[in-house]
Parts: structure tokens; C-alpha cells; sequence
């Protein structure tokens, strides 16, 4: 029922590449699975035998798979491909949640557990922040310093999609300053429900020391390893 789900059960005729395209021509005489986990395999092999060449597949925002229905079915089918035709196939996995992707690649019990290298993609410098400032000048007509954008982005763990979404935030919006609209966007991620995944993952132990660096306390006083005791 989910799309992915859909996209699975569609005849697969021809894939393309940028300006190459690749025709797969009829079915090939093994019966085609019903399974849609059984699919990823088969359209994988059938991929390989007509390119009769190593494929490169890459992945982009492979950590929404976390979040999918029988999300660890479709990791497990999607591993198990790949390892089957490792002779002919080379993946590359990318994402923008560092968070997510640590779910799926080094959580022990995870279907890709150590399933691929994790690099991290070069901070974007200087440059990149003085490009986004003169766009929101001449597009927007709003002035934001350079020093409060390097700001947000060093907030936003240095996501350039986040930035520009904050930038679109406050053209569009009737807030003052820049920073007042970091620190609403801010305010109102510390209160949604997406650090609630990894809170629930705590020890009591750790949820304690949580709570005392939030409120501003110490955490190796007599007091607080009596607490931490109990």
C-alpha cells in the first residue's frame, strides 16, 4: 500500500541515467517474484545481466528508511541483493540526518549494521555562507551578516538545507532580525518529538545527567552521585 510498495510492483522496462538510458527488453524466463522483497533482488539481477558491466547504485536520503512501514524487511531484501551480486555492484549510500543514519548503519541489531563506511561530506566554508548572504540581499532584499548566518548553520550541525530553509523562513516571515527566527525555529525543534527516538534509547543514568547540564548544574558532586544512587 505505501509507495515504495507500488514502485516495486511496476514492470521495470527501461532505466536512465543522466543523457544514457538502459532497455531491459522482456522479462527475463525466471518467474518474476510476487513478493516485493523478493523483487529488489530480481530487478537487481536483471539490472546486471543487461548491462553485462559492474553498476554503480546510489542511494540519496537513505535514512528515511528508518522511518518506513516494515522498514527492516526492506533493508534486510535491499542488503541481501546487494550481497548477492557484490561481484557486479557498488552502492552508495547519502543522507542528511546524521541521527538516522546511525540508526541503520551502526545500531548493532540494524539489517546494515557495518553495512557501509560512513564518511562525512567536507563542512561548506566561508564562501558559501558570503554566497547565501548576497542571494538573500538581491533576491530578498533582506540583510543578513555573515557572522549570524555561520551562526545557524554551526546550530544546524552545518546542514546547508537546513540554512536555506531558515532563509526562505525569515524572507518570507515579518520577524525583525535573523536571529530572533533562529532561535524560534530552535525553540520549536527542542520541543517537537524528534530527539524522542534517542531519549528513549537513555539509560536512567544518562537521562539524569541530562537533566542536570539542562538545568545548569554539576554532574560529579556528592549530591548529584547520590541521586544518581537512587
Amino acid at each position: 500500500a505505501t509507495t515504495v510498495g507500488k514502485r516495486l510492483r511496476t514492470k521495470v522496462t527501461k532505466v536512465g541515467v543522466a543523457s544514457m538510458s538502459l532497455e531491459l527488453g522482456d522479462e527475463p524466463t525466471r518467474k518474476r517474484p510476487e513478493s516485493p522483497y523478493l523483487l529488489v533482488d530480481w530487478l537487481l539481477k536483471a539490472l546486471v545481466r543487461k548491462a553485462k558491466r559492474p553498476l554503480l547504485l546510489l542511494f540519496d536520503e537513505i535514512q528515511e528508511l528508518a522511518l518506513a512501514k516494515d522498514s527492516e524487511q526492506i533493508v534486510s531484501a535491499l542488503r541481501a541483493a546487494i550481497t548477492k551480486s557484490r561481484n557486479s555492484v557498488r552502492v552508495i549510500f547519502t543522507g542528511s540526518n546524521q541521527d538516522r543514519l546511525g540508526e541503520l548503519f551502526s545500531r548493532s541489531r540494524a539489517a546494515l549494521y557495518e553495512g557501509a563506511s560512513i564518511l562525512s561530506f567536507p563542512r561548506l566554508d566561508q564562501d558559501f555562507l558570503e554566497f547565501v548572504s548576497a542571494h538573500a540581499q538581491r533576491s530578498f532584499r533582506r540583510r543578513i551578516p555573515v557572522a549570524e548566518l555561520a551562526t545557524a548553520f554551526e546550530r544546524f550541525q552545518f546542514q546547508p538545507r537546513a540554512l536555506i530553509d531558515l532563509v526562505f523562513l525569515y524572507a518570507s516571515g515579518d520577524k525583525a532580525s535573523f536571529a530572533e527566527v533562529l532561535n524560534a525555529r530552535i525553540e520549536g525543534l527542542l520541543a517537537s518529538d524528534l530527539f524522542q527516538p534517542i531519549v528513549n534509547q537513555m539509560t536512567p543514568l544518562q537521562l539524569q545527567i541530562c537533566r542536570r547540564v539542562a538545568a545548569g548544574g554539576d554532574i560529579s558532586s556528592l549530591e548529584a552521585r547520590t541521586l544518581y544512587a537512587q
